[in-house]
């Protein structure tokens, strides 16, 4: 028996309720839903989530890298913000701060 191709052309609207999917699979970022409505967990040794700028602007990383919160320029290697889990805020650059 050969396998069946099925297209979107296929399927009604609703008719996948649930779906095995091959864990070796991939799905295209472009073919989820920016939208979310829960929480979202990423779990690493130093989870981060990389912010890159299609502009050629400076990209971004903001990262758990130890228990510290880090926003990290990737363009320029540099940290630019990093909070410690006692507080501790530091600014790597230049602060302004506006109105004083």
């Amino acid at each position: 028996m050969g396998l069946t191709r099925i297209t979107s052309d296929g399927i009604t609207d609703a008719a996948i309720v649930n779906a095995d999917i091959n864990a070796s699979a991939a799905i295209a970022g472009t073919k989820i839903s920016p939208s979310f409505t829960s929480d979202i967990t990423i779990t690493n040794a130093t989870p981060s989530i990389d912010l890159v700028d299609s502009n050629n602007n400076s990209d971004f990383k903001i990262q758990n890298a130890n228990g510290v919160f880090l926003v990290y320029d990737t363009t320029n290697s540099a940290s630019r913000l990093t909070i410690a889990s006692d507080g501790t805020l530091d600014i790597n650059a230049n602060l302004d701060a506006n109105q004083g």
